[in-house]
């Protein structure tokens, strides 16, 4: 019994305080600009936070692998492991992390 009052103690606690953990992912930069045959890598991030009425705190990003996917290969092409994408005629595409997230590709 007194093991199911410290269980439920606890989790009153951790509900209490009004934080909850936020999965988090991002693609930097999230929008780039190249000429054609120019190139830039893209770099994927992942990790969590708490998310605590209208903020995050607690953020903790790091580097991670991920399969990278293009929008419009006609505009733009990624190497699905590195992330470098490189500009091949004049358009607009999005590079989409395997996290879900993108990167707006624009090419003059």
């Amino acid at each position: 019994m007194r093991r199911l009052m410290f269980l439920a103690a606890g989790t009153i606690g951790v509900i209490g305080c009004g934080c909850r953990d936020v999965a988090l992912n991002r693609v930097s930069p999230a929008e780039l600009t190249l000429t054609i045959g120019q190139s830039a890598t893209l770099a994927y991030s992942t990790g969590g936070g708490c998310r605590s009425g209208d903020g995050f705190t607690s953020v903790d990003l790091h580097a991670a692998p991920t399969i990278w996917h293009s929008s419009d290969t006609l505009v733009v092409t990624v190497d699905t492991l590195t992330g470098r994408v490189t500009g091949r005629s004049p358009g607009e595409a999005s590079v989409y992390s395997g996290g879900g997230s993108s990167a707006a590709i624009h090419v003059h």
